[in-house]
């Protein structure tokens, strides 16, 4: 999410990062972690551990979650701080001058894994994992994209992610549209591409916010932000389109979408609409903040929006958010898709260098293993039970409507602005999976108050969204080595360049479809497409042996 979706749901912190620290126990955890977590035989060691200063935690060394881990696995853990704007720099200074500690607790991209991996200086963790942690096992086998994002080109895993998942977000490309409009001109909620013409055409003619002025807006977007470019939800359609590598899977085969014949019967029904002024011609120009002063409008003024979030485009302090809701995806002549974007699990955040002794690695690795287990998870997000969460009662009822299994007190503990030293701030490798977070016990009442945010867009999304997505999906996570890293890199920004200023083009009359189609799909030889495929094949094969 981009730095403008964060500032935007500042206000939404409590909640949002209450559902990513939700966790349960089975029985077979429950085994591996009683397995794991066995260190009366144990020799003392001592760690010490380079992350960054966050302004959340008062002192590593004296926080209530580390004491918990020196306790329990029989460690003295020593840190190593940075300020977090410049640790990735310090990090790469510490690599070079060979003075780093034994664990690295911070951002390792997959570059940084294999470059640092293949030349000794982060271990490998395959074997570590093997023998001495079995939460971390259970948890690739549980989900083998897991794994496949921690694992390098090179088939060793030198960095352990974080087991996160956030469930909206993997459905993002999502649509919101005022409902208190659709109900005041007796409208359904939009179910084709041609309802959802005659509802913009009817938020146009029919004054739908009652001020006899002609200042609707029927759809409106924003650029350079999180899914708010109209011309993704709006060709879903037509053909898959995730707008972020213009790929998809074709018969078990990668084909590019944007030279189809369907993208380009998706941008004539785009041009109609923006020929018949139902989509504001500041949607292909303007940022986050404009949208927003468009959302936010007293006039009520906002028929639709296309945003990750709904909040992106109507804040939850504004009063209005209460009247939009998700529109399902479309049906249209493709059929009804909506992107897919599976979790990202290629971002490491535990590595043990070379200068850990076999003592240390095994402690480092455990102390890995113990943070990926419920127990470990829920202690290093919230701190000690009771405190600032405790156990469900009887009959509270859970995400998905069962008996729930922990609960969250309501308050300030987990504000950006508040210092503390019970817990890690959710820092290093916690294990927060989907199953997990749907466990607290959900907000009851008005779903359209503020602090049920994250369950509102969890029920959007799953009563929507899901069921929709395309049976097969490019992970975010593959294991390209670094040159292809860089040359992929190139070749998209190049490409997504070309296709979103021809797309804007194409919508808004600038260049004609049928005149100046055929030289469009043309030039994509020129962008070297086929070796862009080639690339994208040769890292998801690596992640299929």
């Amino acid at each position: 999410m981009k730095q403008k979706v964060a500032k935007i749901v500042s206000g939404m912190v409590v909640v949002s990062m209450v559902l990513t620290a939700c966790s349960t126990k089975s029985g077979s955890d429950a085994t591996a972690e009683q397995t794991s977590n066995d260190t009366s035989a144990a020799k003392a060691v001592t760690l010490t551990i380079f992350t960054d200063q966050s302004p959340r935690i008062e002192n590593y060394e004296t926080n209530w979650f580390t004491k918990q881990l020196e306790s329990k696995l029989n460690i003295t853990l020593k840190f190593s701080l940075t300020p977090s704007d410049s640790i990735q720099q310090k990090k790469q200074l510490l690599f070079a001058s060979g003075e780093y500690p034994e664990v690295i607790m911070t951002g390792m991209p997959p570059t940084d894994q294999y470059k640092y991996g293949t030349t000794g200086v982060l271990m490998p963790l395959n074997d570590l994992i093997e023998q001495y942690a079995p939460n971390i096992k259970k948890a690739f086998q549980e989900n083998p994209d897991l794994k496949n994002g921690a694992t390098s080109a090179d088939g060793n895993i030198y960095s352990l992610p974080q087991n996160q998942i956030c469930f909206h977000c993997s459905y993002s490309q999502k649509m919101w549209i005022n409902q208190k409009w659709l109900d005041k001109l007796g409208l359904k909620m939009p179910e084709t591409i041609d309802d959802f013409y005659n509802v913009l055409k009817a938020f146009k003619e029919r004054d739908p916010n009652g001020n006899g002025k002609n200042d609707e807006i029927p759809l409106s977007g924003a650029i350079n932000t999180w899914n708010g470019e109209v011309y993704g939800f709006l060709m879903n359609p037509f053909i898959y389109n995730d707008r972020t590598t213009y790929l998809m899977f074709n018969g078990g085969k990668l084909v590019f979408v944007s030279d189809k014949p369907e993208y380009k019967e998706g941008l004539k029904y785009m041009h109609k609409l923006f020929a018949e002024k139902l989509i504001d011609p500041a949607s292909f120009t303007q940022n986050l903040d404009s949208l927003e002063q468009i959302g936010t409008n007293p006039a009520e003024i906002l028929g639709a929006y296309p945003a990750g979030h709904m909040a992106m485009g109507v804040p939850l302090t504004s009063p209005l958010q209460k009247d939009y809701v998700a529109v399902p995806p479309l049906k249209g002549p493709g059929g009804q898709m909506t992107a897919y974007f599976p979790p990202s699990y290629n971002n490491g955040v535990w590595s043990i260098t070379n200068k850990a002794s076999k003592e240390q690695a095994i402690a480092a690795i455990k102390i890995a293993d113990y943070m990926y287990t419920e127990e470990g998870t829920i202690l290093s997000t919230y701190g000690p039970e009771g405190k600032n969460w405790t156990k469900a009662k009887p009959g509270d009822k859970d995400f998905n409507g069962d008996q729930a299994v922990y609960y969250y007190k309501p308050g300030d503990y987990q504000s950006e602005n508040m210092v503390q030293n019970d817990t890690w701030s959710q820092n290093g490798p916690i294990s927060l999976t989907e199953a997990l977070r749907e466990k607290f016990v959900a907000p009851t009442g008005d779903l359209f108050n503020p602090d049920s945010y994250e369950f509102r867009l969890f029920k959007e999304t799953k009563d929507k969204y899901v069921g929709h997505e395309p049976k097969q999906a490019l992970p975010n996570a593959l294991p390209f080595k670094p040159e292809e890293a860089d040359e992929v890199a190139q070749l998209k920004t190049s490409i997504q360049k070309y296709v979103d200023q021809n797309t804007v083009l194409f919508i808004t009359g600038g260049k004609d479809i049928d005149a100046g189609w055929s030289s469009y799909v043309e030039d994509f030889k020129k962008l070297n497409v086929d070796r862009y495929i080639q690339l994208y094949e040769a890292a998801y094969g690596r992640i299929k042996k």
